[in-house]
Order: structure tokens, then C-alpha cells, then sequence
């Protein structure tokens, strides 16, 4: 999948944060034009977990998840791999929030 911008998205037990942005990507992004990948450190907290279970439903998310906590640097750099192929990439935390429409 390429289509030219992926927004990707670093995630660890922050499910309210998480959340928050997602609906505001939902809201403010042109999702026809933009990919998002969230890559999850291997949560455990059970709000985040059932987000992103949620999600896997949504054809415009792709949900990774690691089977081991990579911690910022690893989980990082593995959406830099995924994102290699795209000509802009958003690499955000997931206590952003996206406030104005066609901000990409």
C-alpha cells in the first residue's frame, strides 16, 4: 500500500490519548489520500488493547503489534521501515491530536 503520505502513529499504553487522536485523524485527514499505521509496543493496558482490537475492523487503519515491548527507539525505527516507500511520512506520538482539517 502507497499512496504517497502514511501517517505513523507510536503507541503504548495510552488508550484515552490514543483515542483522542485517531478520532481527530477520523475527523481532519483525507483518509482516501493518506495511510495510517499504528504500531502498539505491546500494551497491556486493556483500554488500548481493545482500541486497536476495534480498529482492525477499519480498512483505513493497519495495526501493528509487537510481541515484545521494543521500547521509543526500536518501535520508531520499525515504522521508519514500514514507512520507507511513502514520499511524506507523519511520524506521531499517540498523545497528539490533529485540530484543522487538511492538515496533511
Amino acid at each position: 500500500i502507497s499512496n504517497g503520505n502514511v501517517i505513523c502513529i507510536l503507541s503504548y499504553n495510552r488508550g484515552d490519548s490514543l483515542l483522542r487522536l485517531i478520532n481527530s485523524i477520523k475527523r481532519n485527514t483525507d483518509l482516501s489520500r493518506t495511510t495510517v499505521i499504528i504500531s502498539d509496543d505491546c500494551s497491556t493496558d486493556q483500554k488500548t488493547i481493545r482500541i486497536l482490537d476495534d480498529l482492525r475492523f477499519d480498512t483505513r487503519f493497519t495495526i501493528i503489534k509487537n510481541s515484545k515491548n521494543l521500547g521509543v527507539s526500536g518501535n520508531t525505527n520499525r515504522l521508519l521501515r514500514c514507512a520507507q516507500r511513502f514520499e511524506h511520512v507523519f511520524l506521531l506520538n499517540d498523545d497528539v491530536e490533529i485540530l484543522k482539517d487538511g492538515w496533511e
